[in-house]
């Protein structure tokens, strides 16, 4: 028991932490500096691909996820295809919009961020 005490205690008392990332040289003072790494967020998107003519479509990113636990930021945008409008906005894991009247092709992506990496993953979804 003592030991672990003594070693949380240095982790807290002999270490500092930094917001941004670091960088890959060595000059740094943060004695564990090398061995923090943060990965990418996997963006995760559930749709249905092909759609009606006026029907409400939703995007699901709320699956999406970061294996550092990290709080995510999510971005929706329209790439190519009929222009809609996200009903909920472009800033949350899930967005809806109604297809457009006219048969098309809609490509939508996906940014999802975690404050240190951002990963963009992009959908089509057909319009009949």
């Amino acid at each position: 028991m003592r030991i672990i005490s003594i070693l949380a205690l240095f982790l807290i008392v002999g270490c500092t932490f930094s917001t941004q990332p670091q960088s890959n040289n060595n000059n740094n003072n943060n004695p564990i500096g090398p061995l923090l790494s943060n990965t990418p967020p996997v963006p995760v998107i559930a749709f249905i691909s092909t759609v009606s003519a006026g029907q409400e479509v939703k995007l699901d990113g709320h699956e999406s996820y970061d294996v550092d636990f990290d709080e995510l930021m999510f971005t929706w945008a329209q790439e190519s295809g009929s222009a809609v409008t996200f009903e909920d906005g472009q800033f949350s894991s899930i967005a809806t919009f109604v297809a457009p009247s006219e048969k098309s092709t809609l490509v939508f992506s996906l940014k999802v961020s975690d404050g240190f990496y951002a990963t963009k993953l992009e959908i089509t979804v057909v319009v009949e």
